[in-house]
């Protein structure tokens, strides 16, 4: 895979690729289910190894760590890589549980308090 600081972003050449995609996508009924992902390493990965998800809504942050395959909890196949012979590779995944998009409670604002009500005819000392 290449290096980050190798990889070639999307660029303005590409207009006639993502057109094709798109229709493809769109032929299969795949465009609210896949996209496009620019491949790259910033370390490597070995065989039997993947770049597992994990997520907390709550900070919204995600981050992603390698894994051992035969050693991975529940997971959902997130991420995979073309082979030149047409098969795919995964090399990214999400736990089922870490990742389970289950809607969390909006936090409601806390109304500001009230400074103690006095009385008009109370003094203070």
């Amino acid at each position: 895979m290449t290096s980050f600081q190798n990889a070639v972003s999307l660029g303005a050449g590409d207009s006639a690729f993502m057109r094709e995609l798109h229709a493809l996508l769109d032929k299969h009924g795949n465009l609210d289910r896949f996209g496009l992902c620019l491949l790259h390493e910033h370390f490597a990965v070995g065989p039997g190894e993947i770049l597992m998800e994990s997520n907390d809504p709550a900070a919204r942050t995600l981050a992603c760590t390698v894994q051992r395959i035969d050693q991975l909890p529940p997971y959902k196949e997130t991420a995979w890589r073309v082979n030149d012979d047409g098969t795919y590779t995964m090399f990214m995944a999400c736990g089922e549980g870490p990742c389970d998009p289950t809607p969390q409670p909006t936090p409601q604002p806390t109304p500001p308090t009230q400074p103690p009500k006095t009385s008009a005819g109370s003094s203070s000392n």
